[in-house]
């Protein structure tokens, strides 16, 4: 008591001199930096970041120093540091106003280290904290207990809570020594000194719903605080008192920012806020980016490899001659040369979709000669890459800084990264010259232009633990480099864009080989990936080889070929857990020779003499097998054809043909014939001639041919000279289209030009932003043409769909575990699909596929049949309890709708469900159903990709003839999913043809006249082709012409078998198949809405026999790129469907018909390139139909390359 009572006077002495200079009142509330009901510090420079004591006030500081330092500190840059040295008497300070009858909470952090002399020592000795009480100038009392700093501890907080008493006005914060009770020595650290307000209790919530699993979340702008003040509840600013904890989930605050680190599919993180001595927490739901990026190039035509200059825009191109040439590019078969000859104003662009906050790479590669001047220039001389962020047309910003290209310089790759910025919704890639400011001349050259999603980070790992010291690894093989681009772990496919190094150890990298060069005993290198800006790094063992190649257990020497002179050997490869490097080759007793292939020619030898071999392998350790392989060969003798210096070429070589001329072949009696092999197949002998026609050959296909010597005796040479050839290209090819139009196939069914629709991707593309229940105003306007005459509503994500809980208000909604969009409530659910549809064409056909991995899947189907199929007047109430109809009708869907029920998508692929499985629930559902819709029909799946079980006639078929055996008498359809061109069509129709013998089988074996037809609910092209595994560089290949002709062609054929009765495109809205796609400017078509839109146009009354032959056309061949549908019409006419996938070959057709038809009227289908795509910004694939005038009968049409084109007929000799 005696200490506070000197204090108190000690105050009251100063605070005419130094309290009127020194000291600051603080007004709460006054700081600017947050609104007037958040509670914030009320003291200023209260960690003392000014890097100064700006609003701190000193009383005294005898024998002490006291400074603001860098060194230690708390948080932050600074804290304030005090060096006691003597009997010290220090006070430092900061009023601030205070409100009688309020609970403040204090707080402070402080440290002390050096402190002497510690151990009991008198009251006041160690400095403390106090908090004080007045009015005006004068004393009131101390509201809270002064709080002594123990000497020689780390930092700790000092805190506690005080009522501000009545009669008073301002609260001293003050720090220091008051009493000189004795020689003190060390020093105090003291930082982010708090005082506020104390909330009665504490909450925080999110400003977002959810945050994406790669956000880094700012806990001081992303999170709300809030406290109860008295009744009344007010924000929290952040400070040094506000502290953060994460209690539960995978994340780390650093800095004041929560990063998730857990799985990146998403998951859940709890958080523990402390403030004042009261907890609050919160939950932090952190998801997958819903949508799965593309981080393929968006630039269409990037590389000009369309031979043109589609998908590329023109503002201007005074004194400038651009062209796409094959003369001067940096890799592929084009680039794009500018030539300059004036005070030149060109601009080349191409706009494509951006999200705001997104990161995006950019890269191209330019090329400048014959630039003048040089030297210094005004700005915007030379020729720039510019890219800049668009609203639509109107300009946001330069979402990156414009880029000269500096003149007369090789191929240079200019390159970055930029966030797309909020408000735009267009990124427009620019280059060339847009300021007349002089003239200048030379080329100007582009190539291979990028721009890109950028992950969020990289990843790096090696497929194999380790490596040996002689082992060249490749790194497209073993490095896996992976990009986190929003939760989306995507593997890095686009090689060009990866650079690699050596980093750390003794290592080179050469052809994209990472190459040892350590010791011999092993050690470790870095290698460091670089990727769209972003960096990563893994560490690579290498270890000593010791393991001697071995030879497989039938290894044995063969010889390819023989002369007198000459030996052709040949042998397997040994194996070796590194690889087999080369081979050492004995010959008798001769000293071994080291061969790095696995075949050899020996020279020199002796005609008809025999030699001993033995092959021994090794590796690049000089590890070597333990056991060698051995033959015995022969020369041939002088009695035998041989070849000396022979030679084979070829002439007049053709796309279909070529002569063949050889030379060299020898005898002793003469050579009497030649053998023609023909990619290892012999075509023909003849006689003494030295030359020989081949024909029937196919247009740019390689060839191998071969001529072998044979004499009277039948001896045969067989080393004769080879010949490889490619034929070249072949510019027109000839078909020959006979149809009978009295031999109907089939009526020409709208239902098989149906869509699928997809719950999320129509939800985005279809619907207005949730909570909106509204349709887009522009989707009408896109569907025109496409009339959805059936809709299915399919793909894996119905088998975790709940329709129940998409009815209703949106606010009654809710959402539902799945993998593959977010949890949240859904504003495209069962009505809106159903008015989506309607909105288009009320007599539609739908199919339902059902959720068949709920538990209630039978109880839920008959639900769900009630709610599409029951009048829902009243009338009946065929499941009892909710009258599921009624309800319908409730909202908005006044008639029962014409549905067929598809039992399960793709239940056997991925998911894993059993045959006796998926027939036991599909029982179980029909049973359901039909108990309220007796006529009820069902469609039930084959094998999925039944491609990967061996070739069509395989163990695939098990699925589905054990479906028809058990469930045939109860279904309508088998549902099918053919996905194409990945898979030839070809090869496609051969496992039709097996699915639709085995259903006719089951129909013949029935005998009940049940008949079930073929439904394929999915087909699309698949955009792999080959050995690739890229799918997201190649997703563009399902929609562009080359896509859109493939799925032409499909159509075609599905319309000349009869027992396909429906089928449904692969999607209407979802990528990468999608028919529509959303803009920056609203919905788009692409070629495939223009292609559907024909097929619909072209529809007849009945499909008729139309037989074609000629090169390409043969429907079991691989090779086939040629199609006709022939249909009747009402007006007694033809329509004819072309399809000609080939990217350059015209065809010229023959046709005959039983009657005679003119043409009327001609709809071409095309674009500048297979690979052209339409997108929000162009549209390079059109249907452009015409009238045709020419009243002579139809006998020949020249057919255009890559088009779909359609021809009506009106017959001549029709009779009236």
């Amino acid at each position: 008591m005696c200490m506070v009572m000197r204090l108190r006077w000690r105050f009251m002495s100063c605070i005419l001199l130094i309290t009127m200079m020194t000291s600051v009142i603080i007004p709460w509330g006054a700081a600017p930096a947050y609104a007037d009901t958040v509670e914030k510090n009320a003291l200023l420079n209260p960690g003392f970041e000014s890097g100064n004591r700006n609003y701190w006030g000193q009383y005294s500081s005898n024998s002490a120093v006291v400074s603001i330092q860098n060194t230690v500190k708390h948080e932050g840059n600074y804290s304030l540091q005090a060096t006691f040295s003597g009997n010290t008497n220090l006070q430092l300070y900061q009023d601030v106003t205070g409100v009688p009858g309020q609970s403040y909470y204090y707080e402070a952090w402080v440290k002390s280290e050096g402190i002497s002399p510690t151990g009991s020592q008198p009251n006041g000795f160690y400095p403390s904290l106090l908090i004080a009480a007045y009015n005006g100038s004068t004393w009131v009392t101390n509201p809270a207990a002064p709080a002594a700093i123990a000497p020689n501890q780390d930092w700790t907080k000092v805190s506690g809570t005080f009522i501000f008493p009545s009669g008073a006005n301002t609260i001293k914060l003050s720090l220091g020594r008051w009493n000189a009770v004795g020689a003190i020595s060390g020093t105090l650290y003291v930082d982010d000194v708090f005082i506020g307000k104390a909330p009665d209790s504490l909450q925080a919530a999110l400003t977002a719903p959810n945050f994406l699993v790669t956000d880094s979340v700012d806990l001081t702008t992303q999170m709300n605080l809030t406290g109860s003040f008295n009744g009344s509840s007010s924000g929290i600013a952040p400070s040094s008192a506000v502290r953060w904890q994460v209690t539960s989930g995978s994340a780390v605050i650093v800095g004041n920012h929560l990063t998730y680190t857990g799985d990146m599919s998403g998951g859940d993180v709890s958080l523990k806020a402390t403030f004042a001595g009261l907890e609050a927490t919160v939950t932090v739901p952190f998801i997958r980016d819903p949508i799965a990026p593309i981080p393929g190039n968006i630039v269409l035509n990037g590389g000009f490899e369309a031979g043109n200059r589609s998908n590329w825009g023109q503002y201007s191109a005074s004194f400038a001659a651009v062209t796409v040439q094959n003369a001067v590019r940096r890799g592929g078969s084009y680039g794009l040369q500018a030539a300059l000859s004036g005070n030149t104003n060109l601009q080349l662009y191409q706009d494509m979709a951006g999200t705001p906050g997104k990161k995006y790479y950019y890269e191209a590669w330019v090329k400048s000669d014959g630039i003048t001047p040089t030297g210094s220039q005004p700005t915007g001389f030379y020729p720039a890459l510019q890219i800049a962020a668009y609203n639509n047309s109107s300009w946001v910003a330069n979402a990156a800084t414009p880029v000269t290209i500096p003149p007369n310089q090789d191929w240079t790759k200019i390159s970055g990264t930029f966030i797309f910025p909020a408000g735009a919704n267009t990124i427009k890639l620019s280059w060339g010259r847009w300021n007349a400011v002089g003239a200048i001349s030379g080329n100007l050259y582009i190539d291979d232009v990028y721009v890109g999603r950028s992950p969020d980070a990289i990843q790096l790992a090696m497929s194999k633990g380790s490596y040996k010291v002689t082992e060249s690894v490749d790194l497209a093989d073993q490095a896996n480099l992976t990009g986190n681009c929003g939760g989306w772990l995507l593997p890095v496919t686009e090689s060009d864009l990866v650079t690699w190094s050596v980093v750390a150890g003794s290592a080179t990298i050469a052809n994209n080989k990472l190459n040892y060069g350590g010791a011999p005993t092993g050690g470790s290198i870095t290698l460091k990936g670089m990727y769209k800006g972003l960096e990563t790094t893994v560490m690579v063992p290498f270890e000593p080889d010791v393991e001697a190649p071995v030879w497989g257990s039938n290894a044995q020497i063969a010889t390819t070929g023989k002369g007198r002179h000459t030996l052709n050997l040949a042998w397997p490869s040994a194996s070796d857990n590194v690889g087999v490097t080369k081979y050492r080759l004995y010959r008798d007793a001769e000293p071994p020779i080291t061969v790095n292939g696995n075949v050899y020619t020996l020279a020199g030898l002796e005609a008809g003499r025999s030699y001993h071999f033995e092959i021994e392998a090794g590796d690049a350790s000089d590890n070597w097998t333990n056991d060698r392989i051995a033959a015995d060969f022969s020369t041939r003798t002088l009695q035998e054809p041989d070849w000396i210096q022979g030679s084979l070429t070829a002439t007049d070589v053709d796309y279909s043909s070529l002569t063949l001329h050889w030379s060299g072949a020898a005898d002793d009696l003469g050579v009497t014939q030649y053998r023609i092999l023909q990619n290892g197949q012999q075509i023909a002998v003849t006689s003494t001639v030295y030359a020989y026609p081949v024909s029937g050959l196919l247009a740019e296909t390689a060839y191998t041919f071969r001529v072998e010597a044979g004499d009277g005796s039948s001896n045969w040479t067989d080393n004769g000279p080879t010949l490889q050839v490619v034929t070249p290209y072949r510019s027109v090819a000839a078909a020959e289209v006979s149809v009978s139009e009295s031999d109907v196939i089939r009526h020409a069914d709208k239902e098989l030009l149906g869509f699928n629709n997809d719950w999320q991707e129509s939800q985005r593309v279809i619907m207005n932003q949730s909570p909106s229940l509204a349709i887009r105003d522009d989707y009408a306007t896109a569907m025109q043409g496409l009339s959805l005459p059936l809709s299915r509503m399919g793909g894996t994500d119905s088998q975790y769909f709940k329709w129940k809980q998409t009815l209703g208000p949106y606010a009654q909604r809710t959402g539902f575990p799945n993998q593959w969009y977010p949890t949240t409530p859904m504003n495209f659910g069962i009505v809106e699909w159903l008015k989506s549809v309607q909105s288009v064409n009320m007599n539609s056909l739908f199919t339902w596929t059902f959720n068949m991995l709920q538990s209630d899947y039978a109880a839920d189907a008959a639900d769900l049949a009630e709610f599409l199929t029951s009048p829902g007047d009243g009338t009946t109430n065929p499941n009892g309890g909710t009258d599921w109809g009624a309800l319908r009708r409730l909202y908005g869907i006044a008639d029962p709708v014409n549905v067929v029920f598809e039992l399960g998508n793709e239940l056997d692929h991925g998911l894993g469900m059993s045959n006796a499985d998926y027939i036991q629930k599909c029982t179980e559902i029909i049973a359901a159903v039909r108990a309220v819709n007796p006529s009820a029909k069902f469609a039930a799946l084959a094998k999925t990709a039944p491609w990967g079980d061996g070739a069509p006639s395989g163990t695939w078929r098990n699925w589905h003839n054990a479906v028809l055996q058990q469930l045939g008498s109860s279904i309508d359809y088998i549902a099918f999913h053919p996905y194409y061109l990945g898979n030839s069509i070809a090869n496609t129709e051969a496992y039709l043809n097996y699915l639709r013998d085995d259903i006719h089988a089951w129909e013949v074996g029935n005998g009940s006249g049940h008949a079930v037809n073929v439904y394929i609910s999915e087909h699309a092209v698949w955009p792999l082709r080959g050995t690739e595994t890229d799918y997201s560089a190649a997703s563009y290949r399902t929609h562009d012409l080359e896509g859109l002709l493939g799925t032409a062609q499909f159509i075609n054929r599905m319309y000349n078998r009869p027992e396909i009765t429906m089928a449904a495109y692969h999607a209407l809205v979802s990528g990468p198949w999608f028919t529509l796609g959303l803009g920056p400017s609203g919905i788009y078509r692409t070629g495939i809405a223009e292609m559907m839109t024909t097929m619909e146009q072209a529809l007849g009354t009945d499909v008729v026999k139309a037989d074609v032959t000629g090169d390409y056309t043969n429907l079991t061949q691989d090779n086939n790129t040629f199609t006709v549908n022939a249909m009747t019409d009402d007006a007694d006419g033809l329509r004819l469907v072309l399809v000609n996938r080939d990217s350059r070959m015209k065809r010229d057709i023959g046709f005959e018909f039983e009657h005679a038809y003119k043409v009327v009227k001609k709809t071409v289908l095309t674009a500048p390139s297979l690979i052209s795509t339409n997108t929000a910004t162009s549209a390079p694939i059109s249907a452009v139909t015409t009238v045709v005038t020419d009243e002579q009968a139809l006998q020949h049409y020249l057919m255009p390359e890559k088009s779909m084109v359609v021809l009506y007929l009106e017959r001549l000799d029709a009779q009236p």
